[in-house]
């Protein structure tokens, strides 16, 4: 238990070196540390790589300690909660097939690695907020250092908030093992930090400077939460202010594009994670790692590296997309390698979206990971103005999307929730894989959220998956069984459980509902 106690002291002597494509998290003392300008430059390079970086150089008691924020942990606890994914023909570890079964408990390893690794990101940023202040420096470039960090911090606490409900809301940062046994907050109060966080981010420069955040990640996610909220006046508030804001944010023609490593941080990207590919073939370093799991065992025709074959695409997701959409190419390799000598092949979709075909070391991947681009603003906006009854505006925006996918326009005339129904199937096809968009719609449970989960039910009960084929050690898994217990309770699993070793090193919190 001491090891527990002691992760968020851990976590505040850690600062970063220079570039991101470095394990920056090093071991030098916050004491020493924070003097100049190139110190908080450094310490926000590590803010940042703590979101991508598959090793952190803390010890988290637990063997996923390399795994990182945007990147294998979220295929390891989140997608596999989705109608969208299944296990892999090789995802064979226990507590992950568990999690895609709706079979996980609070003593899980993974969501306390989650758990862990988020207050660690927090504690980062909030080293930042209050350090960097005190620094004899240009003004504006110090105010600016601290509103990103104060924006990565309304992002982790925007995300904890869905995943566990009230969380410690704690915004300054651990030096001491004084005050770790913090209680919940209750959740409208850590809404009410992180819409301040993002209001003092909104400052920021607009123009994009490679995997900095800017004034319009702000404001986009400003525009998420009060969609989450439905407080779709300041939903559509902020996207006029994204539009009249000059970012020269816009959908790419190519929807491929999102997921070039030759065109990061252009158009439709508003805040990625980004990713270098200097790993190695482990997946170490600062590489895309959900490439690995999401690719094939024996490779694809026309990309012939071979990954592991961990997460699986659920059939119905697949099969929700129309003939001549123009997203599929660019999310699935439907047809696959089944032998090692790559000769035969056979109808068996895997997900594609983070794979560089530039690199044949197919776990050394480039390709950001877009935490929210364009296509979501858009789509939010078109939610917030069918709420409001603009049916005009909801129809305009939502068939921007249609376009850039060469699908037809939206049919005319629907119901509120009809067109509800169809922003969220929209939302569905095209940020499937990406990261934790699934998982959040699901578990939105107010107005269109419940309909959703209504609706999502069936769809999670029945993967489409028919057979089985052992042929050239390849077999196919039915899970039709797969969510049973979500259906007996599904209030369950709308958060997820605090984990069990972080109840017994702080008596303070409390379980949710039916973890206990």
């Amino acid at each position: 238990m001491k090891k527990l106690i002691y992760i968020l002291i851990i976590s505040i002597s850690i600062i970063s070196c220079v570039d991101l494509n470095e394990d920056v998290r090093s071991k030098v003392s916050t004491n020493d540390y924070y003097k100049t300008l190139s110190d908080a430059d450094a310490a926000l390079v590590g803010l940042y790589s703590s979101l991508t970086h598959n090793y952190s150089g803390v010890d988290l008691g637990l063997a996923q300690a390399s795994w990182s924020y945007y990147n294998r942990l979220y295929i390891v606890s989140f997608a596999t909660l989705t109608d969208d994914v299944t296990p892999g023909l090789k995802g064979n570890d226990a507590e992950y097939r568990a999690t895609c079964y709706f079979n996980h408990t609070s003593v899980g390893s993974k969501f306390t690695h989650l758990w862990r690794l988020s207050f660690e990101i927090i504690n980062r940023a909030n080293a930042i907020i209050d350090r960097v202040p005190s620094i004899q420096a240009d003004t504006a470039s110090v105010n600016n250092i601290v509103r990103e960090a104060k924006l990565i911090r309304a992002l982790l606490y925007y995300n904890s908030v869905r995943f566990w409900g009230p969380v410690p809301l704690v915004l300054h940062e651990t030096t001491s093992l004084s005050g770790l046994q913090v209680s919940r907050t209750d959740s409208a109060t850590i809404y009410d930090q992180i819409k301040r966080d993002l209001n003092d981010a909104s400052a920021l420069p607009s123009a994009r400077n490679n995997y900095h955040v800017t004034s319009g990640a702000a404001r986009s996610l400003l525009l998420s939460v009060a969609v989450t909220q439905r407080n779709w006046t300041e939903a559509v508030k902020q996207y006029n202010a994204i539009i009249n804001g000059g970012y020269g944010y816009k959908l790419f023609d190519n929807f491929s594009d999102n997921f070039s490593t030759t065109k990061k941080n252009t158009e439709e990207h508003i805040f990625d994670a980004y990713y270098y590919a200097d790993g190695t073939t482990g997946g170490t370093g600062n590489v895309n790692a959900v490439a690995v799991s999401e690719a094939p065992i024996y490779g694809f025709p026309g990309f012939k590296a071979k990954g592991s074959a961990t997460m699986g695409v659920n059939f119905a997701l697949r099969n929700a997309y129309k003939k001549g959409d123009a997203r599929i190419a660019a999310t699935f390799s439907d047809t696959i390698y089944k032998d090692a000598a790559q000769t035969k092949k056979y109808y068996y979709p895997h997900f594609r979206k983070f794979r560089d075909l530039t690199t044949t070391t197919v776990a050394n991947s480039g390709v950001n990971y877009p935490i929210i681009r364009f296509a979501e603003v858009i789509l939010n906006y078109a939610e917030a103005q069918n709420e409001l009854g603009n049916t005009a505006e909801a129809y305009t925006a939502i068939n921007k999307i249609r376009t850039r996918a060469k699908l037809p326009d939206l049919t005319a005339n629907l119901s509120k929730d009809d067109f509800r129904d169809a922003v969220f199937l929209e939302r569905r096809l095209e940020f499937a894989e990406e990261a934790f968009v699934r998982y959040f719609d699901l578990v939105r449970v107010n107005g269109s959220g419940k309909r959703l989960i209504e609706k999502a039910v069936p769809a999670l009960l029945n993967s489409g998956l028919k057979a089985t084929d052992s042929d050239g050690g390849l077999s196919y898994e039915s899970s039709l069984t797969k969510n049973q217990n979500f259906a007996a309770n599904p209030k369950k699993y709308l958060l997820l459980p605090i984990p069990y070793t972080e109840l017994l090193a702080n008596p303070n919190l409390k379980q949710n509902y039916g973890w206990e």
